[in-house]
């Protein structure tokens, strides 16, 4: 009788039941390159010109700040990317969307005066 062998945990194959797998090194890259892009943010930038653009705004002339500034030029320029970056990184994710309840309106009954005050008094 031959014995099956059974793959050793962080082989590639999925971790027995119960025990979380182990880190591979990708993950261990990810986090140290993460780590140093948080170290470079903090860091204050050498650009004169941008750093006291920034003061004048009363931010820290952080490479952060000059990221986040430069993201709000090109969404004023129209920049349908950094448009949707902002919006995306200043939506605030514990609020849902919610459409507001819509209210039928049996609109056969009014005359058409009615009508167009209603229309006028919407797009006013």
């Amino acid at each position: 009788m031959t014995e099956e062998k059974q793959p050793r945990p962080g082989s590639g194959s999925p971790a027995p039941k119960g025990r979380r797998p182990r880190r591979t090194k990708d993950s261990r890259k990810y986090r140290d390159m993460r780590d140093t892009l948080q170290q470079l943010m903090v860091r204050d930038i050498d650009d004169v010109e941008e750093a006291e653009t920034l003061r004048e705004l009363g931010l820290d002339p952080s490479v952060a700040n000059a990221v986040g500034l430069s993201v709000v030029k090109r969404a004023i320029r129209g920049e349908v990317t950094a448009v949707k970056f902002l919006r995306d990184t200043l939506d605030d994710p514990s609020q849902e969307r919610q459409a507001a309840p819509v209210q039928a309106m049996d609109l056969s009954r009014l005359s058409d005066t009615q009508l167009e005050a209603l229309a006028d008094r919407e797009e006013g």
